[in-house]
C-alpha cells in the first residue's frame, strides 16, 4: 500500500534501480522537502485535506498602471510577516516584475497551469520559494506571457485557492486591466487594495471606477484606499485611507521594506 517509497542511503554499494529517482543530499532541506513533495502529487489521487488552514485572501488592484502596486504588495506582504504571519505573495500581472525583487531559482508556476485539479495544493506548496530577505513566500514567474493569458475565471480561481493553502495571508497582485478572471478575484477577496497615486491622470480613473462601475459598491466594505508615492486624494471617500509616503531609491527592493514599516 506504499505509495512512495523514501529510501536513504549515503551513495556506497548501492546499485540505482532503472526507473527510481534520487535526490542530493547537501541542499536545504526546503528544497528536499519541496522535491519529495513534488513528486507525491504526481501521482496522489487526493488533495490536501478540507480541515488545512487556508489563508485571508488580499486583493491588490488599481484602475491604473505605473502607480506602485507590486511595491505596496509586498510592503503588505512584509508588514505580515512581521507580525510572525506565513505571508503567501502570489503575482498574476500579465508581464512580472518578480525579479526586480526576489531571486527566482525554483521552478516556475507555469508548471502548476496543467494541474489545477484536486492535487493542486500539494503542486503550489511544493515550489514554493521563500525570500531570505523578508520572509515572503512567493512562486517564480511563468515561463511566458501566454501561460497566464489562456487560463479561465475558474482556472484563476483555482489557483489562488490552491495558493491560499497552509498559510495566513495571500497577497495577490494583479494587473491594471479588468475582465472576468480580475473581477472573480476582486468578489473572492477578504480584503482589496485599492493603490493609487497623486496624479491627475490616475484619480480621473479611480473616479470613474467608483462612478461608473457596480463592483465598486459591492467591494466598498471591503475596501482599502492605497494613496502612494507621497499623493493626496480630498474627495468624499468612506472607505479607509492609507497615505504612503515617497521612498526616494532606485532599488525596489528598498522601497517596498521601507514601506513595510
Amino acid at each position: 500500500g506504499i505509495r512512495i517509497p523514501l529510501l536513504l542511503w549515503d551513495g556506497t554499494s548501492v546499485e540505482q534501480k532503472e526507473g527510481m529517482d534520487s535526490l542530493r543530499k547537501y541542499q536545504r532541506v526546503s528544497t528536499i522537502a519541496g522535491e519529495v513533495l513534488e513528486r507525491f502529487a504526481e501521482i496522489a489521487s487526493f488533495g490536501i485535506a478540507p480541515s488545512y488552514s487556508k489563508a485571508q485572501i488580499t486583493v491588490v488592484w488599481s484602475p491604473a498602471g505605473g502607480v506602485g502596486k507590486t511595491t505596496a504588495a509586498l510592503a503588505y506582504a512584509a508588514q505580515k510577516v512581521s507580525k510572525g504571519q506565513r505571508s503567501v505573495y502570489l503575482d498574476l500581472e500579465p508581464f512580472s516584475s518578480l525579479p526586480a525583487f526576489f531571486t527566482e531559482n525554483g521552478k516556475s508556476i507555469s508548471t502548476i497551469f496543467e494541474k489545477l485539479d484536486e492535487r493542486a495544493e500539494l503542486a503550489l506548496q511544493s515550489i514554493r520559494q521563500e525570500d531570505s530577505g523578508s520572509g515572503i513566500y512567493y512562486f517564480c514567474r511563468p515561463d511566458n506571457y501566454e501561460d497566464i493569458s489562456i487560463l479561465t475565471e475558474e482556472d484563476i480561481v483555482r489557483l489562488a485557492g490552491a495558493a491560499a493553502v497552509e498559510a495566513d495571508e495571500l497577497i495577490i497582485d494583479l494587473g491594471a486591466g479588468y475582465d472576468r478572471r480580475i473581477a472573480a478575484l476582486l468578489n473572492l477577496a477578504d480584503t482589496v487594495l485599492f493603490v493609487i497615486d497623486g496624479s491627475k491622470l490616475c484619480q480621473t480613473k479611480w473616479e470613474q471606477f467608483q462612478t461608473q462601475h457596480e463592483l465598486h459598491e459591492k467591494l466598498r466594505e471591503r475596501g482599502i484606499l492605497v494613496v502612494n508615492r507621497g499623493g493626496r486624494y480630498h474627495a468624499s471617500q468612506t472607505m479607509p485611507i492609507v497615505n504612503l509616503p515617497l521612498v526616494k531609491s532606485d532599488d525596489p527592493s528598498v522601497v517596498y521594506k521601507t514601506l513595510s514599516a
